[in-house]
């Protein structure tokens, strides 16, 4: 029965491509809808949705996913079996703590499997640059609530049409993030230098350090590997100790976020200076792991935080009454609410994403995951899929192009080799 399977899929694989052709279009499209929705209500716009809406826009993607995997299950039957296993454990996760998000992750990395990651991006970065350029003038034409929060310990702070300053700041961050994605090496000095301006612009008027930091750096990083590259083309392999740490960076970040926030004390000076310095990252994360245990599927975990107090739907009263209880950390905050199987999953897919990265050279990619690794320690928008799409490069066909890309140049160099060494026998 299963050969017959077999030859069915192999007969009938060129009339499928038209199909899967246009269910990855239908794909990219929805992928838009639901990042331009989940942005939408990271702003102030008040807007009353439909409550078929989202479970509409939840089905279609179903029927995508399911319509697609159908047609290119035989093309590569151990990576969607992996998928299906990691989907059981999505599917509790989500079921267990009611974390829509889940669901909508794992469908998401069914669906772009074998789809070009350029477009991917493509698609991100036209819908989140085109929205938050609307939501800035609006929020500037006074269209939408900017709201402007003030403190005794920190400057002013503006969220330019967003519901808290360090959010839009992070938009900007992950927007710089696809755009040189899409440049590589090819992005300018004149974009780089643009890009440092905008690090100051959310310094000055967000006050946003971790955004700020991280987009020097990412910038600082792209500016060194250019420089280099340019003046040492043919040694791209004499970088292999700076790009291993890149590489390990993921990991270790999300070592040190856990480790240190589970033994902060107050009764240790230098880990309260530390703690300090990140903004309380340490203090507050102890909170949750003094009330709550890691489980295997996650738990329901309600997040309170300041973001959006001023704007007249907002009970400022029930968070005063309850308290600051927002998990900032994106390792902490996965480990906790989805569980600790999510939590691996996520932890293996991005380190072996940025061991392809390495494998293959691609720095541009490996300096992004690196930097996203560091500003997830101060950030929970690690697997928010409208600030950050890196989650799904590994299941593209940009890795499997990069790899045809080795094979055919090692193919060319052997029979090369093989020519010379004719030649020379005769």
């Amino acid at each position: 029965m299963s050969n017959k399977l077999k030859l069915f899929y192999t007969t009938s694989k060129e009339r499928f491509e038209p199909i899967i052709d246009k269910l990855d279009i239908a794909i990219l499209i929805l992928y838009g809808l639901f990042v331009f929705e989940a942005f939408l209500r990271s702003t102030t716009f008040e807007i009353n949705w439909h409550p078929y809406y989202h479970m509409s826009l939840k089905a279609i993607l179903i029927l995508l996913v399911f319509g697609k995997s159908l047609l290119k299950f035989m093309d590569n039957i151990p990576l969607y079996m992996l998928l299906g296993f990691c989907s059981v454990g999505f599917l509790l996760a989500y079921l267990q703590g009611n974390h829509g998000i889940l669901l909508e992750l794992i469908l998401f990395t069914i669906a772009f499997v074998d789809i070009d990651f350029d477009k991917v991006i493509t698609v991100f970065t036209i819908t989140i640059g085109i929205s938050l350029f609307i939501v800035i003038l609006g929020s500037q034409t006074n269209i939408l609530n900017n709201l402007i929060y003030t403190s005794e310990q920190r400057s002013t702070r503006i969220s330019f049409g967003i519901h808290y300053p360090t959010n839009f700041a992070s938009y900007v961050f992950y927007l710089c993030s696809s755009w040189l994605f899409i440049r590589k090496m090819n992005i300018s000095y004149t974009e780089i230098t643009t890009m440092y301006v905008l690090s100051y612009i959310i310094l000055r008027f967000c006050d946003a350090q971790t955004s700020t930091i991280c987009l020097i750096l990412l910038l600082s990083f792209t500016l060194v590997f250019k420089i280099l590259t340019n003046f040492n083309k043919e040694k791209k392999d004499s970088y292999k100790a700076i790009s291993f740490l890149l590489m390990s960076i993921f990991p270790f970040s999300s070592i040190f976020s856990i480790l240190f926030t589970n033994i902060f004390s107050y009764d240790l000076k230098w880990i309260v200076n530390l703690d300090n310095f990140l903004s309380n990252r340490f203090s507050i994360g102890k909170i949750t792991i003094n009330n709550f245990d890691v489980k295997l599927w996650g738990q329901h975990i309600e997040m309170e935080g300041n973001g959006g107090y001023s704007l007249p739907w907002y009970n400022y009263n029930t968070i005063n009454k309850s308290g600051y209880n927002f998990i900032d950390s994106s390792y902490l905050s996965i480990l906790f609410r989805y569980g600790l199987f999510v939590f691996i999953c996520v932890m293996v897919l991005f380190t072996l994403t940025s061991f392809v990265a390495r494998k293959h050279n691609d720095y541009i990619t490996l300096i992004i995951i690196a930097i996203i690794a560091i500003h997830s320690i101060m950030e929970h928008h690690l697997l928010d899929f409208n600030y950050n799409p890196f989650m799904f490069l590994l299941v593209s066909s940009y890795y499997v192009k990069h790899i045809n890309k080795h094979k055919i140049k090692k193919s060319s160099i052997k029979e090369s080799e093989k020519a010379l060494l004719k030649e020379g026998q005769t």
